[in-house]
């Protein structure tokens, strides 16, 4: 596989030596997926223009094997198994486990030498699912840079079989967030005689968002941020919050690896109990909006 480099040049994107041939570094492939992450696939031709624009190429002095590279490229990460920044997130840290921990080169991180460096590399998830999405994440690398695949064997198959099977007996049962201890926080906040803050809590364990960067950025809105009205958000917006037949509606750019983001709706929880208020995002929500202009941020810090 080719990818242009900062002089115009085609360049390989795994070295050309005897010894690292079947090698590469795994942040060339990282480039190619951010890359695509921002950047729209182009759009395609019909068969007959797309043969006479490849017949002009080669006529004005263009070699055939340069030609479709970018076009194989795109295609290659638009068939991507998984969200893109899923896949970045795991040949990231492949690379950082193969250079920190298995002292391999950090030019030839791709692919692995051993199929019992992957196993290694899989024990220390604990859950499952990500075991076998950074695992698929890890193919999916090797695929793109077109090097070897000696290292995904039936050995490793059934070696992740057993790290599953093992992973179950050992894990912890899930426990819940008891609904008193966010509401005892609440109270603990308010009674610091911090009001803001303590509807930030409320806010991040009502929707389970993330504090830094999903919870404290939110933004007022409109209804006409709804999804019924425009396709996505405005560029530099970060979220849209409104009120909406009894309901506090949140619409967010990205949510965690979703690229085109999520809309989530919670309704009045002020049901008679005697916390319920306290906590609820509807009544929260409805006096921190008022006098602020659409596009202002819901928390002032």
């Amino acid at each position: 596989m080719l990818k242009k480099d900062t002089h115009g040049d085609e360049t390989p994107y795994y070295s050309s030596s005897p010894h690292q041939a079947r090698s590469c570094c795994t942040f060339v492939i990282l480039a190619a997926v951010g890359q695509r992450c921002h950047v729209r696939s182009e759009c395609l031709c019909e068969p007959r223009d797309g043969v006479r624009q490849f017949a002009a190429a080669i006529q004005n002095g263009a070699s055939l094997p340069e030609v479709p590279s970018s076009f194989v490229n795109d295609a290659l990460l638009v068939a991507a198994p998984k969200a893109l920044p899923s896949i970045a997130s795991a040949l990231r840290w492949w690379h950082r486990f193969a250079v920190d921990v298995l002292n391999i080169d950090a030019s030839s991180t791709l692919s692995p030498l051993y199929e019992d460096h992957v196993i290694m590399y899989t024990c220390i998830f604990r859950r499952s699912g990500t075991r076998k999405n950074y695992l698929s994440g890890l193919r999916f690398g090797c695929r793109v840079a077109n090097v070897e695949f000696d290292w995904d064997t039936p050995r490793l198959h059934q070696a992740m079989r057993g790290v599953a099977r093992r992973t179950l007996l050992l894990s912890k049962p899930r426990r819940r967030i008891p609904r008193d201890l966010p509401l005892s926080l609440v109270r603990h906040v308010r009674s610091e005689g911090d009001y803001e803050e303590s509807c930030s809590h409320a806010f991040a364990f009502t929707f389970l968002f993330r504090v830094e960067n999903e919870c404290l950025p939110l933004e007022v809105g409109s209804p006409f941020d709804s999804e019924a009205h425009c396709q996505s958000l405005p560029f530099g917006r970060h979220s849209a919050c409104w009120l909406e037949s009894n309901e506090l509606v949140v619409r967010l750019k990205t949510r965690k690896n979703k690229i085109r983001g999520a809309t989530l709706r919670r309704a009045c929880v002020c049901n008679g109990a005697p916390f319920s208020c306290e906590i609820c995002p509807v009544l929260i929500l409805s006096g921190m909006l008022a006098g602020k202009e659409r596009g202002a941020a819901v928390f002032s810090a």
